[in-house]
């Protein structure tokens, strides 16, 4: 692939310079003729020298109504060129603009979709591209991408469940750890300047050593607290801090079914939808473990496949892998037998997206008035350790 820059001609003479890219000089021609321009002049860059601008990385809400758009488009009637050629009109970002203008112009080189699509890099996700293939391949790309925006629609309503009920708490504990330091760095030591020469109880000396440590080092401390927080936004660009965090999600008690349940959610679906376009079941596990983005269980799905590929069936894979909830290799069993494993699986799939649903709010539930009373016990310890001696100290003089 090189970068042609060049200057031509249109029908009606007038002059036209662009650039674009094409395997060889014959595909560059070929391009321009189709456009109905005469190249006057052009220049070759090899790809290796270009240094193409980084595309967009399409977001979940720009793949779904990407999706919307270009099936209902294409069930119009409506030709592949004429449909990018809408797109980009309507794009509402210059990043947007500038990869579909990169998908129109490998289209019109005479490229499928799928093909055009894998060049621009991590834009569109290898899950959308396989069921782009697919459907290329059954002549069903319309249906194909509608159901896509379909996907992606249910998988960003469990993200924003997600981020919607994780504010209140979020912000909780934000108040709480910035209400404690406030407490022990500084209101405490000037309350216990008046006790001074007075005998303490124990839990006061805890709470004052607390304090002191707390006013000396609160800067490192706050430090430490927005390095981690940096680490953990960041975590799936550190791979060690990444498989340690997914492996948390599976074990730590509380969020471990929580994870499970929206995992058994996602793979459901995305193996219905991968098995009933005609990808195969290889090929279908290895995109369904990739949509789960957990080291963990793309580790795990190795195996399984491994197994898969030998002959196991894939409940019985599954269900020793054991990172699923228990109802989902029994599904998946039936299916089997019965020879309706999609069926069974999009089935299976409308129910775990109710119960990862209840499984949030479950969770959030719980975790509110958890991050409520670790404050009040921590306010009530404060309390206490003033009130003891200020008591003493009464006390003395009767």
């Amino acid at each position: 692939m090189s970068n042609f820059k060049y200057t031509a001609r249109d029908a009606q003479g007038k002059i036209v310079k662009g650039e674009m890219a094409a395997p060889g000089v014959s595909e560059f021609y070929a391009a321009l003729r189709d456009r109905q321009l005469y190249a006057l002049e052009y220049g070759e860059t090899p790809e290796k020298q270009v240094r193409r601008r980084r595309l967009h990385k399409m977001t979940i809400k720009e793949l779904i109504l990407f999706c919307r758009k270009l099936g209902t488009m294409m069930n119009s009637g409506l030709s592949m060129t004429g449909a990018f050629d809408v797109l980009y009109k309507t794009a509402e970002t210059a990043q947007q603009k500038e990869l579909f203008l990169s998908v129109y112009e490998s289209i019109q080189r005479g490229m499928p979709l799928s093909q055009a699509m894998r060049l621009e890099g991590n834009s569109f996700p290898p899950f959308m591209m396989n069921m782009v293939e697919s459907g290329e391949t059954s002549g069903s790309l319309d249906a194909i991408l509608l159901s896509l925006s379909t996907h992606y629609e249910n998988e960003n309503k469990i993200l924003q469940k997600v981020k919607s009920a994780s504010i209140y708490p979020a912000i909780l504990l934000i108040v709480s750890v910035a209400v404690v330091i406030l407490l022990f760095a500084y209101v405490l030591p000037q309350m216990m300047a008046m006790f001074t020469g007075v005998e303490l109880p124990p839990i006061t000396l805890f709470v004052l050593s607390v304090s002191d440590f707390l006013s000396t080092y609160w800067m490192v401390i706050v430090g430490v607290i927005i390095v981690v927080a940096l680490l953990l936004l960041n975590q799936r660009h550190i791979p060690p801090l990444k498989r340690f965090m997914d492996t948390m999600k599976l074990r730590f008690p509380g969020i471990s079914k929580m994870n499970r349940t929206v995992y058994a959610s996602r793979f459901a679906r995305s193996m219905s939808m991968l098995y009933s376009s005609g990808i195969s079941m290889l090929t279908s596990l290895k995109l369904s473990s990739g949509i789960l983005g957990n080291l963990v269980v793309d580790a795990l799905f190795v195996g399984l496949m491994q197994d898969v590929s030998m002959g196991e069936s894939l409940s019985s894979a599954i269900e020793r892998v054991n990172v699923f909830d228990r109802l989902l290799p029994s599904m998946i069993r039936i299916g089997e037998e019965s020879g309706s494993l999609d069926t069974i699986l999009a089935s299976i799939s409308d129910y775990y997206d109710m119960e990862s649903q209840n499984a949030i709010n479950k969770m959030i539930a719980i975790l509110e008035p958890v991050l409520l009373i670790v404050l009040a016990v921590i306010i009530v310890i404060v309390i206490v350790s003033v009130l003891l001696p200020v008591y003493a100290m009464y006390s003395s003089l009767l």
